[in-house]
């Protein structure tokens, strides 16, 4: 009874572990993903999106700043 308790809580602990490595690695692409945003976003060339209809269209000042802000915030949260 024992032995299959001890079993049971290694199998926990193991899955446990698996599941805060791929947390991690989620994490740290989250990270990389957000600097290149904010990269991107801070740089200052002209950021241009595809509408559903095929033309292109380039973002605003205020929405370029939206969008930094939440890359700035991306890296504040992932990448510690």
């Amino acid at each position: 009874l024992e032995e299959r308790k001890r079993k049971a809580e290694q199998e926990q602990a193991a899955r446990q572990k698996a599941d805060d490595k791929k947390l991690k690695a989620a994490r740290e692409e989250n990270c990389l993903r957000a600097r290149e945003q904010l990269a991107t976003m801070d740089s200052g060339m002209r950021i241009a999106r595809v509408r559903p209809d095929g033309e292109r269209e380039y973002l605003p000042d205020a929405q370029r700043a939206s969008e930094a802000q939440r890359a700035r915030d991306a890296v504040a949260s992932d990448c510690r």
